[in-house]
């Protein structure tokens, strides 16, 4: 159903993707479940065998199985070193090159801005941090600076790159690169009919709930634990 809507902005883009992923995690199973029942590249022997199945994996057949919105879905039919065939169902979005960003800001007080959006799939408003896609021709710095404005208002004069993370290896090219400030600037106000409102949080609060699981932004728990173990905050 969630195929039938475009994105209406390139914010939207990333909930957008995990739509057509839901589909596509779908035909992929199919396709692992026809591998098994031909039972190719089933081994006994257990995952010993699948260290030499992976030396050389060839595309042998590929067809492009939806391509609307600026949306591409692929199917690859894959041979492996053993002689083993699957299907890959997949969104290749920028390969193994960074599609978004995302930004853990704070106060001198070490308040962490935390926005609030409704994620439909979840039927409810979520905590999470100022994130998007990269728009062509940008840093991944310069992307972090814009969503950074658009969703809190506010800009930095340093960003840190602390780490990345993929949405879902396995399905989605692209990954997502996490930034770190302090040094903020309050600039204008924050885009009203996409962010609900923003919250300060005391970081420790926020690292209770990542550990609580009551937040479920997957942003927001990997940068929470990124800062806590690298002691970003106490130095």
């Amino acid at each position: 159903m969630c195929l039938k809507e475009p994105p209406h902005t390139l914010k939207t883009s990333i909930e957008y993707w995990h739509c057509l992923l839901c589909a596509s995690v779908c035909v992929f199973r199919r396709g692992s479940l026809r591998n098994d029942i031909r039972g190719k590249g089933v081994s006994e022997s257990g995952g010993e065998s699948l260290a030499g199945k992976f030396e050389s994996v060839k595309v042998v057949d590929s067809r492009i199985v939806y391509d609307k919105h600026g949306r591409r879905i692929i199917e690859d039919v894959l041979e492996f070193a053993d002689g083993s065939t699957r299907e890959w169902v997949y969104h290749p979005g920028t390969g193994d090159e960074p599609g978004a960003v995302a930004v853990a800001a704070f106060t001198e007080d070490n308040k962490m801005i935390l926005t609030k959006q409704y994620r439909h799939p979840f039927h409810k408003i979520i905590h999470d941090l100022p994130a998007g896609g990269m728009e062509d021709g940008e840093t991944p710095e310069e992307a972090a600076l814009r969503e950074l404005e658009e969703e809190t208002g506010h800009t930095a004069e340093r960003l840190k790159w602390i780490g990345r993370f993929s949405w879902a290896p396995g399905t989605m090219g692209g990954t997502v690169e996490i930034f770190f400030t302090k040094s903020l600037k309050l600039k204008g106000s924050f885009d009203s009919s996409e962010i609900m409102d923003i919250d300060l949080v005391d970081f420790e609060k926020v690292l209770e709930k990542v550990l609580r699981g009551e937040y479920i932004d997957s942003a927001l728990v990997i940068a929470t634990l990124l800062i806590s173990t690298k002691k970003l905050l106490y130095f």
